[in-house]
């Protein structure tokens, strides 16, 4: 199971970003916090995640792949699908 942060916008649309942060950071850097903080403001329903096997992602570090974090962001795109009308993916 893969962690989320999920910032929605004053007015939900069609705008969606996916954040992914590196190796090293997790979704919950102040940075990833801010840059989500100022999409949402204009107008992003943005999401924030920790690749599987980090963080509080479920998995083993070993799992942290390049085909896995394709997947992560492919499941995280077919979730907020189901819950907005996407028109754009960032």
């Amino acid at each position: 199971m893969l962690s989320l942060a999920v910032n929605y916008p004053a007015k939900i649309n069609d705008l969606l970003a996916i954040l992914c942060p590196g190796f090293l950071d997790s979704k919950d850097y102040a940075h990833l916090k801010n840059l989500a903080e100022d999409l949402s403001a204009m107008g992003y329903t943005v999401v924030r995640l920790d690749p599987t096997g980090t963080w509080e992602s479920e998995g083993d570090i070993s799992e942290y792949t390049v085909t896995q974090y394709l997947a992560d962001i492919n499941s995280v795109w077919q979730y907020m699908s189901n819950k907005i009308h996407i028109r754009m993916f960032c």
